[in-house]
C-alpha cells in the first residue's frame, strides 16, 4: 500500500472537470527493476495504485514511461539509478504532450 494514494485519490476527485490531470511514471536507469526484483514489485504495485487514481477524474491520462529505451540504458543520461538528466527528461516531454491531447480540451455541457 502506498501512504500517498488515497490522498491522490481525493485530490484527482476533487479537480474541477476542466482541469486536465497528468500522472508519469518516470523511468529509471535500466538495472534498477530488474525482473524478480523487490524494486520491480513495488514499481508494478505502484504503476497499479496510479491507475486506481486517474479512475477518480475523468480528465486523467497516465504517462508510464517506458523501461526498455536507449535513453534508459545509458548511464551519461542518469545522475544515478532514479535522477535522470535533460535527454530523458526531453523524451518525456513528447509523450506528456501527447497525454495532454489524448485528454483534449474542456467542452463544457449545455
Amino acid at each position: 500500500r502506498f501512504p500517498a494514494d488515497d490522498r491522490l485519490k481525493k485530490v484527482a476527485a476533487s479537480l474541477p472537470d476542466e482541469t486536465a490531470l497528468i500522472l508519469v511514471m518516470p523511468p529509471s536507469y535500466k538495472n534498477r527493476l530488474l525482473p524478480g526484483t523487490e524494486q520491480a514489485f513495488v514499481n508494478r504495485a505502484c504503476k497499479a495504485a496510479v491507475s486506481t487514481v486517474a479512475q477518480a477524474h475523468a480528465r486523467t491520462s497516465v504517462v508510464d514511461c517506458p523501461l526498455h529505451t536507449s535513453e534508459n540504458r545509458n548511464p551519461e543520461f542518469f545522475f544515478h539509478t532514479l535522477h535522470y538528466r535533460q535527454p530523458v527528461a526531453q523524451a518525456m516531454e513528447v509523450d506528456i504532450a501527447d497525454a495532454i491531447h489524448r485528454v483534449g480540451p474542456f467542452k463544457k455541457k449545455d
